[in-house]
């Protein structure tokens, strides 16, 4: 945990909350709720940035856990926010029968919804589902800005959004602190045990904290991706970002060393490359979330003789 002014910090991020909501011409703001501590502490800024009646949450169920809209109530009681509250199972499952009655008529292989090997393109579609619900629900409220709940551990070189989903938002309040600062700060703005000890998970594949993420980032690569934890060594994915603004061995000026360079260089042992490397390829896969969509340039066209 690194945050040195917790007053200065939370006072900090409400202003540059506020600042956007002027250069928007906005007082309104709305999030997504989950029952998670990012959208909590994330929650709890928003409130102070632009009082209560002018905060909307939107806890949006798909399949998911009864905990965590237990937990999405209990914050907006504990804040005194407003929720709606919406249950997209129904057309879930409505989306995922057509789509495979879709293609089976055109005699496409359709992935088994139920088969472990699939969750990841299942849970996909729940997180963009829920992308559009949040948006109307902004402009239902009058507009607005619609605020991320993403922290830094997630953004900045894992990207562990999905781009249509929780990744469709206006700003993003708390991306510049680490997964250790926010409980740090959860803490500090008094938001329930429950939810600050509540095992972080997207919730997408209908199982609860089952599916969480640390271990679905683990699994993915192949090496342990974990979180900084309370009073507790530093996190792998932590070290890494501290590493790479450091020393630029992922996005910086070493982000081609090898493996032996790594270790020549930096005295890096094998666990600690191993999970470098790992980062490295997650963080080159997943740029297109972060970019604007690449286009030909007209430019091109014209030079090439092909447009005037």
């Amino acid at each position: 945990m690194t945050i040195i002014h917790l007053q200065q910090v939370n006072t900090r991020i409400v202003q540059w909350i506020q600042k956007k909501m002027q250069q928007a011409h906005t007082d309104k703001l709305t999030i997504d709720i989950s029952g998670g501590i990012d959208s909590a502490v994330t929650a709890a800024l928003c409130i102070q940035a632009s009082g209560t009646d002018n905060t909307l949450g939107v806890y949006s169920a798909c399949h998911s856990s009864p905990q965590s809209k237990q937990r999405a109530r209990l914050l907006a009681k504990c804040l005194g926010m407003q929720l709606v509250e919406y249950d997209l199972t129904s057309i879930y499952d409505k989306v995922v029968s057509q789509c495979q009655q879709e293609f089976k008529r055109l005699s496409l292989s359709f992935p088994d919804p139920d088969a472990s090997q699939y969750r990841t393109i299942f849970g996909s579609l729940r997180s963009t589902l829920r992308a559009p619900i949040g948006r109307f629900t902004n402009r239902a409220f009058m507009g607005g800005l619609r605020v991320g709940t993403g922290n830094r551990d997630e953004d900045e070189l894992v990207r562990f959004y999905q781009k249509g989903g929780d990744g469709e938002v206006d700003i993003n309040p708390i991306a510049g602190l680490f997964k250790s600062e926010v409980w740090q700060l959860a803490e500090y703005l008094d938001i329930p045990t429950e939810i600050i000890n509540a095992i972080p998970t997207p919730d997408l594949w209908g199982n609860g904290e089952v599916h969480n993420d640390e271990e679905e980032l683990s699994t993915l690569t192949g090496v342990p991706l974990t979180y900084t934890r309370p009073n507790a060594p530093l996190g792998s994915i932590e070290w890494a970002s501290r590493e790479n603004q450091k020393n630029g061995i992922i996005t910086g000026v070493n982000q081609q060393c090898n493996a032996q360079q790594l270790q020549e260089k930096f005295s890096y042992n094998a666990e600690q490359i191993a999970i470098i490397e790992a980062i490295r390829k997650l963080e080159q896969a997943s740029r297109h979330k972060a970019e604007p969509p690449p286009y030909l340039y007209r430019d091109n066209l014209e030079k090439e003789g092909l447009v005037y």
